[in-house]
């Protein structure tokens, strides 16, 4: 188990390194998204590297991952992003198939229990089953776009019945914290009183709540989300050296959580995204920035030798 371990710390690195010294193609911002129903980030790249993003499918067609210490394990944020990207195919190639593979892989969502897209493993201190904040905004986008495609509503009672836990606090079982007792803000991880705020997962529930009420205005409140993209805009949180964080877990520490750069590239379509909605706000101010810091060769560097320092501080838990 030991070796497999450090096998897999060494491959991440190695994957790292390549990405810093060439960058990478994978996770870009989908300017589609700006004027049509395509979701913010093409999953193209993943469909066509299926045996790497979905090695598995269970009998049912729905991706299942291989864990190194829990086994085959549904991983509802894997699923979602299948999903997305076989939506792409069908609304914009007009492919029959991916139309079937979509609507198979949200009737999955819509036939979760109370609409809650668990995570079947332990991870940190979270027991299973555990929710994340990112896997019930991916999984809104599906439904928002089973809705569009079928006109169905169990899709969009779905969608709505998601949102439930970004009302309720980490501490009562739900999604909801804060930073600094002030900035409200949906979490990737909710540990209890947690001080990691993942930046990529509250941003995947944004895009999910602002999907869902380009819907139906009445499915969330709307001055909620107001108050949670008024934290989402805050990029100078997650701004580290030029380069984002992955959280703020290590947010006054000298070495901090540096954002791999397919995760940078994340974080920079996520902005565009919201950028190209909220034009007034500003997301397009630090994605700009981060988009320049990301093609300086230089820069990538300096957030490699940042993020393998942090690594071999903090060791990554497998599950």
């Amino acid at each position: 188990m030991k070796i497999t371990r450090y096998i897999n710390f060494a491959q991440k690195i190695a994957f790292d390194i390549k990405a810093a010294l060439i960058g990478s193609k994978e996770f870009p911002y989908d300017e589609r998204s700006e004027d049509s129903s395509a979701y913010a980030i093409n999953y193209e790249f993943a469909l066509k590297n299926k045996h790497k993003f979905y090695p598995d499918l269970d009998e049912n067609g729905i991706p299942i991952a291989n864990y190194l210490n829990s086994g085959f394990q549904y991983n509802p944020t894997r699923i979602a992003s299948y999903a997305l990207a076989n939506y792409n195919r069908a609304k914009f190639n007009s492919d029959i198939e991916a139309k079937k593979i979509f609507l198979n892989v949200a009737d999955w969502f819509v036939n979760q229990k109370d609409k809650l897209f668990y995570y079947n493993y332990n991870y940190e201190s979270l027991k299973s089953p555990w929710i994340s904040c990112m896997a019930q905004g991916q999984g809104i986008s599906v439904l928002c776009r089973a809705f569009l495609l079928t006109n169905e509503q169990q899709y969009l009672q779905a969608a709505i019945e998601a949102t439930k836990p970004f009302k309720i606090s980490i501490n009562e079982s739900g999604l909801l914290s804060n930073i600094d007792e002030k900035w409200p803000i949906l979490e990737e991880f909710p540990f209890e009183n947690n001080t990691w705020h993942v930046l990529n997962g509250f941003l995947y529930a944004i895009i999910g709540l602002k999907e869902l009420l380009d819907i139906e205005k009445e499915a969330f409140s709307t001055s909620d989300f107001a108050k949670l993209l008024e934290t989402a805009q805050k990029g100078e949180f997650w701004t580290y050296n030029n380069w984002t964080t992955y959280d703020l877990q290590s947010y006054n520490s000298e070495i901090r959580n540096t954002a791999t750069v397919n995760y940078h590239r994340v974080h920079i379509a996520q902005y565009k995204y919201l950028a190209s909605k909220f034009p007034d706000m500003a997301f397009n101010r630090w994605a700009i920035k981060w988009e320049n810091n990301y093609n300086s060769f230089g820069k990538r560097l300096v957030a490699l030798k940042n993020k393998i320092l942090f690594r071999l501080k903090n060791p990554a838990t497998r599950f």
